[in-house]
């Protein structure tokens, strides 16, 4: 939400809010989480190990277990794109590039035209792929 120009961001997305592994897991899988390199790896996997071990003991059908694994998978695909958003850089030089090669292939093109086509045919056809290219 922005008010008169600060932004003001979802309580979800203060990282201070959020709760710290030893709070919701056991101190064995919590030492775990705040060793593991990829935190989000390592909470999927563990999910995944619980479900499997569950299946294995019988609580689960295969289909139950089916489902969340895939439900686990859309997760990880879900938070791994959020992070991919929130990391990647802005494209801005790259389209600053194209922007000006496209800039100079449109003012130049009319000049590779002089001698096949007809003079006054070059002004319709260099409007039409300027105002088609840039716009």
């Amino acid at each position: 939400v922005i008010h008169g120009g600060d932004i003001n961001p979802h309580p979800v997305n203060n990282v201070d809010q959020w709760l710290q592994p030893q709070d919701v897991l056991l101190e064995k899988d919590a030492e775990q989480c705040l060793r593991a390199e990829d935190q989000l790896v390592w909470c999927t996997d563990s999910l995944m190990d619980c479900v499997h071990a569950s299946q294995r003991l019988g609580l689960y059908s295969a289909e139950l277990a089916s489902k969340m694994y895939d439900t686990i998978g859309q997760l990880h695909d879900s938070v791994q794109k959020c992070e991919m958003v929130r990391t990647q850089r802005s494209p801005g030089p790259f389209v600053v590039h194209v922007r000006t090669l496209l800039f100079l292939w449109c003012y130049t093109f009319p000049f590779t035209l002089l001698g096949s086509v007809r003079p006054l045919t070059i002004l319709p056809a260099q409007f039409s792929l300027s105002s088609a290219y840039l716009g």
